[in-house]
């Protein structure tokens, strides 16, 4: 319906063409009856035809192609800055050698007990030479000691430092008390010293001390002389 509508002002044009021709001529012989449906699938089929033309004439613009996005790219991992920390060399290399101490002689064993009876002493921290002098063969020198008396008795008369083990007593004598200012009372200290005479062969001694009761009787503490005999 709405085709033919659309035809009709067409049909209608072309009708008063046709007769426009006619004018001024001789009367042309009777026309042949239009067909008014001949008429209109003509025109029909003539704006068919142009429509298709058009439409084989226009070319749709593409649309635009989407660039595919490509996938990110996996970070890599950074490279180490460097080798691990090095290894350090130490400081010495090979096995360094040990300085052998020396000796001193053979070793005193203390008792389990050094209080007998009412006696009993204890080293007080001073000694002079000290520990590893180096005297020379034959050579005397006085070797001191500093004492406490923690026992109860006083060390009177007949008290003494004796020889009590080691390499020699080193040609010394007990030191003995015999008057009273030389007494030590219980908690006094008192620097007991003897005399010793060092060996002729050189190497390391110890000779060792201790306090002697007025009976004999060893208490106390063990003191030693540590010294070395070289020329």
């Amino acid at each position: 319906m709405i085709l033919k509508k659309a035809l009709r002002p067409l049909i209608f044009l072309m009708v008063f063409s046709l007769s426009a021709c006619t004018l001024g001529q001789s009367a042309p012989p009777a026309p042949t009856p239009i067909d008014p449906a001949a008429v209109l699938t003509q025109a029909a089929q003539m704006v068919f035809s142009a429509m298709t033309q058009t439409a084989q004439a226009w070319t749709p613009t593409p649309q635009p192609t989407e660039t595919p996005i490509p996938s990110p790219t996996a970070i890599a991992s950074p490279a180490p800055l460097g080798s691990p920390f090095p290894t350090l060399a130490p400081f010495l290399t090979g096995t360094p050698a040990l300085t052998a101490l020396p000796t001193f002689g053979a070793p005193i064993e203390q008792p389990t007990s050094l209080a007998v009876g009412c006696n009993n002493s204890e080293y007080a921290g001073y000694t002079n030479p000290p520990r590893g002098v180096v005297v020379k063969p034959g050579q005397q020198f006085l070797k001191i000691w500093r004492l406490k008396n923690i026992g109860t008795c006083t060390w009177d008369e007949g008290y003494r430092l004796a020889y009590a083990g080691g390499d020699g007593n080193m040609g010394a004598a007990p030191f003995v008390i015999q008057n009273k200012n030389d007494f030590v009372k219980p908690g006094e200290v008192k620097d007991l010293g003897v005399t010793l005479t060092a060996p002729n062969v050189e190497k390391d001694y110890g000779s060792c001390w201790r306090m002697q009761d007025d009976q004999g009787n060893f208490f106390g503490v063990t003191v030693c002389a540590w010294f070395t005999v070289k020329k």
